[in-house]
């Protein structure tokens, strides 16, 4: 389990976030806010920041500094939803990522690549589960918009997380799936 090291326990620490380019640039983030704009995909069918059920919602950004490789809009946008029970995260999981999943067929402009999985153990045990997608939508006929986006739960908590990508400044999938996993992990250890 990584140690507490920052204000925020359950969101990810900066460290937690690996540099795009080896050697360059620092991570920062936000502030925890508890009332939000939800800005994602366009393809996650939820408006996570009006989502019905949540007890609680929060959401956390993370920019990238001192990188002059990285796009404008590079950034990780964390979000985390609790709900009164498992039953109602598992509900928001399922539509989610079926959402995503069915996004292609949905809408012409997008192609979904689901990349992996998301297993785990965090604290004291607790499992987390979930997986990691790719998704390029087609914005006009010579711009497209990619997005990494990982979904993950433990026990009645959702974490949503999405990064503006591009071809050339991205993480790796083996990158993504392990802020996915550590998401879980910073999570688990304030349940």
């Amino acid at each position: 389990m990584p140690p507490r090291t920052d204000p925020n326990p359950a969101f990810l620490a900066n460290a937690d976030l690996p540099r795009i380019t080896l050697g360059t640039g620092r991570w920062g983030g936000t502030e925890v806010g508890t009332h939000f704009d939800f800005f994602g995909s366009q393809c996650e069918g939820k408006d996570l920041a009006n989502v019905a059920g949540p007890s609680d919602r929060k959401h956390r950004a993370y920019l990238l500094q001192e990188d002059a490789a990285a796009p404008q809009t590079f950034g990780v946008d964390e979000y985390i939803l609790t709900f009164p029970d498992r039953g109602s995260a598992d509900q928001l999981v399922k539509d989610v990522s079926g959402s995503l999943d069915g996004c292609d067929k949905a809408m012409l402009t997008a192609k979904v690549d689901k990349t992996d999985n998301i297993s785990a153990k965090g604290a004291g045990g607790k499992d987390i589960t979930g997986r990691t997608w790719v998704i390029t939508q087609q914005v006009n006929q010579t711009t497209k918009q990619r997005y990494r986006i990982a979904l993950a739960q433990v026990d009645n908590s959702v974490i949503y997380l999405l990064v503006p990508t591009g071809e050339s400044f991205d993480f790796n999938n083996g990158q993504w799936r392990a802020v996915g996993e550590r998401a879980g992990a910073r999570l688990s250890s304030t349940l």
